[in-house]
């Protein structure tokens, strides 16, 4: 395959988990210069009444990714954008578990973030507007569902657009450092977005 005779495109497979390990789907992400896609693929049940693996994406509550490692911790859980950077920060803070949602910043609502919603939970952003306003309405979500707190830690100030953990060369202490002096709670008075308005913003997509 085209994979194969070129490095660009060797795809990355995230496998995603419920809370007893068992599989539900996979993403892949493929990287072509600039451009990045993701493919889903699925064990779902077809109109037939055949549950096979087909290419489509989980059609809703979708587990988080490391889900079957949540269950049962008393770990906070930080949360970013994507299952790269998802790897990254996991390597670099190990005393959490590191979560994401699939199919990106308009598909929150598609995730069942009930195993998460009575821990310590730390939003990390990307450094772009989207990332800002995905947590910003990740943080309403997990609020009117019943999380006590919610914190955020923002990237430097003087990082790339785009950039996220992934992108991180801090060693273990140093991640640790700019956590502990840049983390906040974000305050429930900021979120002026009630979840039914949320619902509607968030396009139907995979």
């Amino acid at each position: 395959s085209s994979w194969k005779k070129d490095s660009s495109f060797n795809p990355d497979l995230y496998t995603y988990k419920d809370s007893i390990n068992d599989v539900c789907f996979y993403i892949t992400r493929k990287t072509d210069g600039f451009k990045k896609s993701f493919n889903p693929l699925s064990y779902v049940e077809n109109d037939k009444g055949q549950s096979k693996w087909s290419p489509v994406a989980w059609p809703k509550d979708r587990p988080l990714f490391n889900e079957h490692l949540i269950n049962k911790t008393s770990k906070p859980i930080l949360i970013v954008e994507g299952e790269k950077a998802c790897d990254a920060a996991q390597k670099l803070f190990p005393n959490t578990i590191c979560t994401t949602w699939a199919s990106g910043c308009k598909a929150i609502n598609k995730t069942d973030w009930k195993p998460i919603e009575n821990s310590k939970i730390v939003l990390w952003p990307d450094n772009d507007q989207v990332g800002f306003d995905a947590m910003k309405r990740l943080a309403q979500n997990l609020y009117l569902r019943g999380a006590l707190i919610v914190r955020q830690i923002n990237p430097p100030e003087n990082v790339k657009q785009g950039w996220d953990l992934a992108d991180a060369t801090w060693t273990v202490k140093e991640a640790a450092e700019y956590a502990k002096k840049n983390i906040f709670v974000v305050d429930t008075e900021d979120l002026v977005t009630d979840l039914v308005e949320v619902e509607k913003e968030e396009q139907d997509i995979d």
